[in-house]
């Protein structure tokens, strides 16, 4: 399985940046609470009370050899292009030997091809406790997504562990996954910045050449922005060592001689992004000289 073009992974690990998340109203009952849904969901996956976290309303897979689980989306649920959004499941593999494997992905219809493109990669694991953890899968849209035209599906993927030998029988009483808690946010719109060399963060002092790259998700910067760059290397009591305006190239990556710096020791990187002379904030790294 592999993450195909039409949405990607949005890995920030070494990227500097704030920012908040909104929750979508995007499932049907994504707390599975509704009672009046409860039931069948389809041929392998119930919801009832009992079956979620704390005891409270989820569903239950089971019965199966190999299947998936699409969480019920509303109508009208539309993503745009550029945005990072994040796919969170509560989910709890009852299975004793680890008989059982699962995970969440999303996938979107590709007409052209006439299959689900699927996304799998980049997803985190936190442990809940009592059995449970929460699976969260960020992604970002290549192109503008309607949950009524492009059959976008978030989904959890459950097998037997199709290695074992013998092979695990189909039905048995505990190989069931319970999953509760979907969730889909959206963040507000970022702009994400990191230093690329000198490597380990350190700026060597003969030169003070720095390396960067600079990079937006959301509708950050308007239309006709003409973004520039002013970044600094700030000694620890304040004192600017050193500071140069730049832009990026059209990757988005830049690169500055601060020329000699007669300094060594802890520092800070700081970058400023202003558009016309309208300041749009800063992003700092720690780094040595």
């Amino acid at each position: 399985m592999k993450t195909k073009a039409i949405f990607a992974a949005l890995t920030c690990a070494l990227m500097s940046a704030t920012s908040s998340a909104e929750l979508l109203d995007a499932f049907v009952d994504g707390d599975f609470e509704n009672s009046a849904l409860h039931g069948r969901l389809d041929a392998y996956t119930e919801s009832a009370r009992g079956f979620g976290f704390n005891g409270n309303g989820g569903a239950r897979v089971s019965g199966f050899v190999r299947h998936t689980f699409a969480v019920p989306v509303k109508s009208g649920l539309r993503l745009e292009k550029g945005m990072r959004y994040a796919f969170s499941l509560d989910v709890r593999n009852n299975s004793a030997n680890r008989d059982v494997i699962e995970q969440i992905a999303l996938e979107v219809y590709n007409p052209k091809t006439g299959r689900y493109d699927h996304g799998y990669w980049g997803r985190t694991v936190a442990d809940l406790g009592g059995g449970w953890h929460r699976e969260t899968l960020a992604f970002v849209p290549k192109r503008d997504l309607d949950s009524d035209k492009d059959s976008l599906r978030f989904i959890l993927f459950v097998q037997l562990d199709p290695h074992r030998n013998p092979p695990i029988a189909k039905g048995l009483p505990g190989n069931t996954v319970d999953c509760d808690n979907a969730r889909l946010t959206r963040d507000e719109p970022l702009w994400l910045f990191c230093n690329t060399w000198p490597t380990h963060n350190k700026v060597f002092c003969e030169k003070g050449r720095v390396r960067a790259h600079t990079s937006f998700v959301g509708q950050f910067l308007a239309a006709d922005a003409k973004p520039e760059y002013e970044l600094s290397v700030v000694a620890p009591d304040g004192r600017v060592l050193s500071r140069k305006k730049t832009v990026a190239d059209e990757g988005g990556s830049m690169t500055v001689e601060f020329g000699r710096l007669d300094y060594a020791g802890p520092a800070t990187l700081v970058a400023a992004l202003s558009d016309r002379g309208r300041s749009l904030g800063e992003r700092r790294r720690a780094v040595t000289v």
